[in-house]
């Protein structure tokens, strides 16, 4: 196997494990459990990287309003994330998957 066939199935391997695991299983729970409003908020302004004055405009609201909503909203999914990890124990994000040997 080329090298150039041996990383690309450690990125997909990579790739496949992030996907999976509990952290992001645990902000997906979270996530869930904010309202509707306040989930495309965080999910406007974080994932899509829109501007603050931008998911204003598409969801008809003030600036400072879409600011503060989502300054609550990830208040309460820190909370809500600080309580799961203490329930469970601490997250390890970092680590690699056993079956990939990350060495090349």
């Amino acid at each position: 196997m080329s090298n150039r066939n041996l990383n690309a199935l450690i990125a997909a391997a990579e790739r496949s494990y992030i996907e999976t695991t509990p952290a992001r299983s645990a902000l997906t729970a979270a996530m869930c459990k904010l309202s509707t409003l306040d989930r495309e908020i965080v999910l406007m302004l974080s994932a899509d990287g829109l501007a603050s004055h931008e998911g204003a405009t598409i969801l008809g609201l003030s600036p400072t309003a879409v600011r503060s909503r989502a300054a609550r909203a990830r208040t309460k999914l820190r909370k809500l994330l600080a309580s799961d990890e203490a329930d469970d124990g601490p997250r390890h994000m970092d680590a690699a998957p056993a079956a990939v040997n990350t060495e090349v």
